[in-house]
């Protein structure tokens, strides 16, 4: 995987320099988990600061069907606030993401893929939760993802489905069993 040189770095961390604990937090929570519903955000921190934040340039808000959904203004800010949160803070971040999707009732195709993914980071994850993913990522043709789901399965004790997934999947990697 590619990472922010240290110029770069440097460069987005000067640009949101000027932000309040409250909008770095939401930025934070966003380069972990773009994109975040309107509900979800309500969940996890003031609606007010997205919209500052919005007005300043650095996230976006889009209405896809009826959902209103925030992402990052650009991909870089997520690469460079992902590559300079510290471990714990990001499996913090990871948490909350994950039970404020669960508490909304977790109903959409990509939302079991995207809080196993979370559970990845923080723990706390049922094995069936993490088989389904796994199951979702090797339809999507993420292999590494699914591998690291499957052995989290595994791990949690999702028992034989678990295994024989992640055998099919090393098997699509091209790495022996």
């Amino acid at each position: 995987p590619l990472s922010p040189s240290a110029r770069l770095v440097e460069l987005v961390r000067a640009r949101l320099s000027a932000l309040d604990p409250d909008q770095r937090e939401l930025l934070e929570i966003l380069a972990f988990g773009e994109p975040i519903g309107r509900h979800e955000l309500s969940l996890l921190v003031d609606p007010a600061a997205a919209e500052e934040l919005e007005r300043l340039g650095l996230l976006v808000s889009e209405t896809l069907g009826r959902r209103l959904q925030l992402r990052l203004a650009h991909p870089l800010y997520a690469d460079v606030l992902r590559a300079t949160t510290p471990a714990l803070r990001a499996a913090t971040v990871s948490q909350a993401l994950a039970e404020a999707v669960e508490s909304t009732g977790a109903r959409r195709r990509e939302d079991a893929l995207r809080i196993a993914t979370w559970r990845l980071t923080c723990g706390g994850a049922s094995p069936e939760l993490m088989l389904r993913a796994a199951q979702a990522a090797r339809w999507s043709y993420d292999f590494d993802l699914a591998a690291r789901l499957a052995g989290a399965a595994i791990d949690a004790g999702a028992g034989f489905a678990a295994k024989l997934l992640a055998v099919q999947v090393a098997g699509l990697q091209g790495h022996g069993v």
